[in-house]
């Protein structure tokens, strides 16, 4: 059976879950039946489904009308390299056993500073890596023996390069991103400026540019039923943004000048349970 909740207004969500093969709409997602036991494939949107597919702006820009996927974008704006972008889909990647990712955040949302390589993994006689990006997106990459490189499974342009650290990640905008060999992002460079990444367990502490300035995260130490999440980032000069959660799903940011942008969620129809 399949439990979809579709969005009306405001920002919507589509939560489909799975009980024998992936729901319309999602593809077999290969890191969950590579870590839990190879005994049922979680699903995830398709590549092209995630992120903002859509050209212009004006009401409606944020819907992709093929997939029905909402996609909406919050920048916080630090300057010196260091700003954050956080992206919301309603389209939601869940596992074999129907859970949602939260992904560190909450119900739909990633953050850019969050992008990480997978393990590699064998299906079949293919060994795949999956890159998630902070819009949402993952973007599968192929072994191709014949050439010695990484293929991007949807043709993207960007250029995945594993090195004796980790991996090199080339991307169309002209970021180059480095990653160490359990996939986490330790530097970007792009525009002149370059960010080190620093982490506390799986968590980012903190981003530092080549000129001393940064920003730090905490997370909420597990106090969640939806475990850890970000909850501040504050930079060098005490700037503080905070971000509110109600349940499973990101209710507000607080900015360093006290004003405050709130999410509200639209739920138009929800079919009998399984």
């Amino acid at each position: 059976g399949i439990r979809d909740r579709s969005p009306s207004r405001g920002l919507g969500y589509v939560y489909k879950r799975q009980y024998k093969g992936c729901p319309d709409g999602t593809v077999p997602d290969p890191e969950y039946s590579a870590t839990e036991l190879n005994l049922e494939f979680g699903c995830k949107p398709k590549e092209k489904d995630q992120g903002n597919q859509c050209n212009g702006t004006g009401a409606g820009a944020s819907i992709n009308t093929a997939t029905g996927n909402e996609y909406h974008q919050e920048i916080i704006q630090v300057g010196d390299g260091l700003d954050i972008s956080l992206a919301y889909n309603s389209h939601i990647r869940i596992n074999k056993y129907g859970n949602y990712d939260i992904n560190k955040t909450a119900l739909g949302w990633t953050m850019s500073a969050n992008n990480y390589i997978s393990p590699i993994y064998t299906v079949g006689n293919q060994q795949t890596v999956i890159i998630h990006r902070g819009d949402g997106r993952y973007i599968t990459y192929n072994y191709n023996n014949a050439i010695s490189e990484w293929e991007a499974e949807n043709k993207e342009k960007d250029v995945l390069q594993q090195t004796t650290s980790g991996w090199l990640f080339n991307s169309q905008s002209g970021a180059i991103e480095n990653y160490n060999n359990s996939g986490k992002l330790v530097s970007i460079e792009k525009n002149n400026s370059i960010v080190t990444v620093t982490y506390n367990g799986d968590f980012i502490d903190k981003m530092t540019n080549q000129f001393g300035n940064y920003i730090q995260f905490t997370n909420n130490n597990n106090s969640s039923t939806f475990g850890n999440r970000y909850t501040t980032i504050t930079d060098n000069v005490n700037r503080i943004w905070v971000l509110g959660y109600s349940g499973d799903k990101l209710a507000s940011i607080t900015y360093p000048d006290n004003s405050v942008k709130q999410f509200k969620y639209c739920l138009l129809y929800t079919s009998p349970s399984p």
